[in-house]
């Protein structure tokens, strides 16, 4: 974590924890954080290297594969839509959905995860780290939604983590194999 995420998540620590840590912003927008994208559109970038090497070493079914794969993460990197979640006073508005603030049970948050649940189910996440999610907090606070902190729920944290070990492993496999398949 760099400082500017720190400090962003210790500002939502203390929205969680200080009911008096002020008012909320009245609208806002949560979107995810840019690395996100950025590191799909580095992936399309890599795989079309993997794709341009493998079809001029004459390995044109394998080309063929990474050009696809490379063409794939380009065009979800140019339509990716970062925008989560918008707050407009009592309202929030997540993936086209509108939710009245008195229609959710509860913000959730654990280590690093804050989220919000409708009906027993969660309607929108975020991360700590992310731009205005202390002011979700807020405005939670703000229209008596009930707030429950878990400091000690590391769950996401380590879910996130073997999700980027998983991608990474995958990635590892994809380009063994393909390197034994152009040595063969």
């Amino acid at each position: 974590m760099n400082h500017e995420n720190t400090d962003r998540r210790n500002k939502t620590i203390e929205a969680l924890t200080d009911p008096n840590c002020g008012s909320p912003i009245g609208r806002f927008k949560i979107k995810a954080p840019e690395y996100e994208k950025d590191m799909i559109g580095g992936w399309g970038l890599m795989f079309f290297y993997c794709a341009f090497d493998y079809y001029t070493d004459d390995y044109k079914p394998m080309g063929i594969v990474f050009l696809i794969i490379g063409i794939l993460c380009v065009l979800f990197w140019l339509f990716y839509n970062n925008n989560k979640a918008e707050v407009d006073g009592e309202c929030i508005t997540v993936k086209g959905k509108k939710y009245v603030a008195g229609q959710l049970d509860r913000l959730y948050a654990d280590y690093l995860n804050v989220s919000l649940e409708c009906a027993g189910k969660r309607v929108f996440s975020t991360n700590m780290m992310n731009h205005h999610a202390d002011s979700l907090v807020k405005w939670a606070r703000a229209n008596n939604i009930p707030i429950v902190y878990d400091a000690g729920d590391k769950s996401s944290h380590t879910k996130q983590n073997l999700i980027v070990l998983f991608g990474i492993l995958g990635f590892m496999i994809i380009f063994g194999i393909s390197v034994l398949v152009k040595n063969l």
